[in-house]
């Protein structure tokens, strides 16, 4: 586990943002109240002068989860959660969590409940990019889990059509296809991320899905269920 010591050896400062319009699910027509961005010493300040568990991605010092309090504010809907994402941009990697995350689905999570906010670039999904909060009965929040895909920055006019890219999915796997496509961007791995188009293949064996790239029609990943 990543080490504090430099953090907690220096004082933080405490940075005040203002976001423009939103996508979150608050008003966009209001004003958006300013927040104060927090840091991992805050948030050790939050637990007792220690990091609670935490771990962080593979090789880095970027944090995926948090076990603990995140944030002092109480969240008793999706608009207060919003508000800890917001608060937490910087950790998050998240630096216009108005547009760049929607509401998505609240779960029931331990007694308490769990917001999850689905991750968008220019208004286009990101497959498994997401960042959710969770909180107790009372509000306090107990968990932060930090999916979000950082520098995504590619052109989203696609120069394949979704009609090609259907044609190109039954020609490589010989099968009809099922529900329109979708245009969604996608990380694949270290390789890179991609303009993709959401190709559903109407057959019961891996893959049943497949990400044909809207630039030059490659397929650069598959899914569907796992074969024995």
């Amino acid at each position: 586990m990543k080490r504090l010591t430099a953090l907690l050896a220096a004082a933080a400062a405490v940075c005040t943002v203002s976001v423009g319009c939103s996508s979150g699910g608050t008003d966009s027509s209001a004003p958006v109240p300013r927040v104060n961005t927090l840091s991992e010493l805050d948030i050790a300040k939050l637990n007792g002068g220690d990091m609670p568990p935490t771990s962080y991605y593979y090789d880095s010092d970027r944090i995926r989860e948090i076990d603990g309090r995140v944030s002092s504010t109480l969240v008793k809907n999706k608009d207060d959660a919003l508000t800890v994402i917001r608060e937490l941009a910087d950790i998050i990697g998240c630096h216009d969590p108005l547009n760049e995350l929607k509401y998505s689905e609240m779960n029931l999570m331990d007694g308490g409940f769990n917001y999850v906010f689905e991750q968008y670039y220019r208004d286009i999904p990101v497959r498994r990019g997401y960042v959710s909060i969770a909180a107790d009965a009372d509000g306090n929040t107990t968990r932060l889990h930090n999916y979000f895909i950082e520098n995504v920055n590619i052109a989203t006019e696609p120069k394949i059509s979704a009609e090609d890219a259907v044609k190109l999915a039954k020609n490589k796997y010989s099968c009809d296809t099922r529900d329109e496509p979708e245009l969604i961007i996608i990380e694949t791995g270290r390789d890179g991320i991609y303009l993709t188009w959401d190709v559903k293949l109407d057959r019961n064996n891996y893959p049943d899905e497949a990400y044909i790239d809207a630039q030059n029609g490659a397929v650069r990943a598959e899914d569907g269920p796992i074969e024995d």
